[in-house]
C-alpha cells in the first residue's frame, strides 16, 4: 500500500511539474543544497586584469577543442563481417530460460560433471552471445581457456574456486568490464589516477613530461599539477622526487578520488553565483523516484540552453540506461549528439531471448564519423575514476560540444562493450553477464581499465569549489 502511495505522489508531482506549476520540471529536480559545499568568491579585480585573464582562458579551451577535433578526424574502426559468423551448437528456447533465472538450489561445491557443464555452458553463452568474442581472439583463445578449464576442475571444486579461476583465465586475454563471471569483472589490471597534493606548477617544462597535467589551483587560476593513471604495480614505482624550479623536491603521491558511494538519480542545484549544476550517480531506476526524476531529467534540457555556464556532475555514475541523457542533451544542445563511434551488434536467439529484442538475428554493424558542435555555453563536465558506461557514455555526448571542458580524474573504463545480456550457470548459479553490442568510441583503442583522462586534473573531493573558483576568478559567467 505505501508503495502505490508513493507512485500516486510522485506521479501527482510529475504532472504538476509538467503543466508549469511549482517552477516546472526544474523545479521539480532542484534540491534545496547547492553542490559547492563552501563559500566561494573572488577579490575584485580592474577591467584589463579581467581582460587579460580570460584571454589566458579562451586560449586554454581553445587546445581543448583541437584536440578533440583531432580525435574526430582521425582514422576510423570498422568491424570484420566475418565475425558474424554464428556457432552452430545453439541454446533451445527451454534452454535459454533456464538459464535467464538462477537454479533453484546454488551449489557451493560442485562435483566434477557439475563443473564441466558449467564451464561448457559457459564458453557456449560467449560464442553465442558475447560481442568481442572475435575482438579477443575468437576460437582460439576461448577453446584454449575452455580446455585448461575442464583440466583444473577435473575433480570438481567450490563455486568461488570456480569463479575465480574463469576469471583467471579471461583475464589472460580479455580486457571488458562489462564482461563479469560471479561479478569480478574481466579486467586484471584497474587504473586509477594518483596525484602530488598541494604542489601546483606554473609550467610544464623543467620536470617529468609524462606526469605534468592541467589542473586548477586553489585560487581557481590554471596551473600544472603532477599526476598520473596506472596500475596499483606502476603507481609503486612513481618517482618520489622530482625537480621543481631547478630544485629537487622530495614529493608524496595519493589517490585522486574515492567512490561516492551516493545512490541518486539526477538533482538540480544552482550555486550562489548563478551556476547551474546537474548532479546524476546513475542513471538506473532503483525506485519510484528515481524513475520520476530521470524521466523529468530527459525533458528539461531545453531549460539550461541559455545558462552561460553549466556543471554536470557524473562523478561515480556507473551506469543505467543511456536513454534519459541522450533526451536531456537533443533539448539541450537542439538535437541529439554525433558522436564518433564504430559499432557492431550482436543479435543471436540467446540475446534476442535475454533482451526481450524484437531484431531478427544478425549482426549489425554501423559507423558514425561524429560532429563537434558549436554552442554558446560554458560546460565542466564532471568525472572521476569510477565515472563507468553509460557515465561514461554521457560524457561522450558532452564531448562534442565545443564549449566542454572535462575536469576531475581518469574514468573507469567501460566501453568497449555495452547492451548488458547476463544468465546463470546451472549449478554453481554464478551470474555471467557479457556485452552483446561492441563499440569504438571516438578513438581505436580498447578504453576499458584505463578510460578517459580529463582536460583538467582535480582531486575529487575538491572539485566543486574549485571549478566554482574557476568561473570567479576568469569571470566566466560574463563572457
Amino acid at each position: 500500500m505505501k508503495k502505490k502511495f508513493v507512485a500516486v505522489i510522485l506521479a501527482a508531482v510529475m504532472a504538476a511539474a509538467l503543466t508549469g506549476c511549482g517552477g516546472g520540471l526544474r523545479a521539480y529536480l532542484t534540491d534545496e543544497v547547492a553542490g559547492s559545499d563552501k563559500a566561494v568568491s573572488q577579490p575584485a579585480v580592474d577591467a584589463e586584469t579581467m581582460r587579460l585573464r580570460q584571454e589566458e582562458f579562451a586560449g586554454f579551451l581553445a587546445s581543448v577543442r583541437e584536440n578533440r577535433r583531432s580525435i574526430y578526424n582521425g582514422e576510423q574502426l570498422d568491424f570484420p563481417d566475418s565475425w558474424a559468423e554464428s556457432p552452430t551448437d545453439r541454446f533451445t528456447d527451454e534452454e535459454i530460460a533456464a538459464l535467464a533465472e538462477p537454479p533453484a538450489e546454488s551449489l557451493s561445491q560442485l562435483t566434477a560433471e557439475e563443473a564441466a557443464e558449467d564451464i561448457e555452458t559457459l564458453f557456449r553463452m560467449l560464442r553465442q552471445g558475447y560481442a568481442a568474442y572475435d575482438y579477443f581472439g575468437g576460437e582460439t583463445a576461448f577453446s584454449a581457456a575452455e580446455e585448461r578449464l575442464l583440466r583444473r576442475y577435473a575433480d570438481g571444486g567450490t563455486a568461488e574456486e570456480l569463479a575465480e579461476g574463469i576469471i583467471s583465465e579471461l583475464r589472460a586475454f580479455v580486457i571488458d568490464n562489462q564482461l563479469s563471471v560471479g561479478g569480478i569483472p574481466a579486467v586484471a589490471e584497474q587504473r586509477r589516477s594518483y596525484y602530488v597534493p598541494g604542489l601546483f606548477l606554473e609550467s610544464a617544462e623543467g620536470t617529468h613530461p609524462a606526469l605534468v597535467k592541467r589542473s586548477i589551483d586553489a585560487d581557481g587560476k590554471l596551473c600544472f599539477v603532477l599526476a598520473a593513471s596506472c596500475t596499483e604495480a606502476e603507481a609503486a614505482s612513481l618517482p618520489q622526487s622530482v625537480t621543481v624550479n631547478g630544485q629537487e623536491t622530495a614529493v608524496t603521491w595519493a589517490a585522486m578520488a574515492e567512490d561516492i558511494g551516493e545512490k541518486l538519480a539526477v538533482s538540480a542545484a544552482e550555486w550562489e553565483d548563478g551556476t547551474a549544476l546537474l548532479t546524476s550517480r546513475t542513471f538506473a531506476v532503483y525506485d519510484e523516484e528515481a524513475s520520476a526524476r530521470l524521466d523529468a531529467l530527459s525533458r528539461l534540457g531545453g531549460d539550461y540552453r541559455s545558462e552561460p555556464v553549466l556543471v554536470w556532475d557524473l562523478r561515480s555514475n556507473r551506469g543505467g540506461s543511456d536513454g534519459y541523457f541522450r533526451d536531456w542533451f537533443a533539448g539541450f544542445a537542439g538535437n541529439k549528439a554525433q558522436v564518433k563511434v564504430s559499432y557492431a551488434a550482436k543479435v543471436t536467439e540467446l540475446n534476442k531471448n535475454l533482451l526481450n529484442l524484437i531484431l531478427t538475428p544478425a549482426w549489425y554493424t554501423d559507423a558514425s564519423a561524429g560532429e563537434m558542435r558549436e554552442i554558446r555555453s560554458l560546460l565542466f563536465a564532471v568525472q572521476d575514476d569510477f565515472t563507468a558506461s553509460s557515465g561514461e557514455s554521457a560524457l561522450a555526448q558532452l564531448r562534442t560540444l565545443t564549449g566542454t571542458v572535462t575536469v576531475g580524474s581518469a574514468t573507469r573504463g567501460a566501453l568497449l562493450t555495452g547492451n548488458t545480456v547476463c544468465a546463470y550457470l546451472p549449478h554453481s548459479g554464478l551470474e555471467v553477464c557479457w556485452g552483446s553490442k561492441l563499440q569504438q568510441i571516438e578513438q581505436n583503442r580498447n578504453p576499458d581499465g584505463c578510460g578517459w583522462e580529463p582536460d583538467l586534473w582535480v582531486p575529487s573531493g575538491e572539485v566543486l569549489e574549485r571549478v566554482e573558483k574557476m568561473i570567479g576568478y576568469y569571470g566566466l559567467s560574463g563572457i
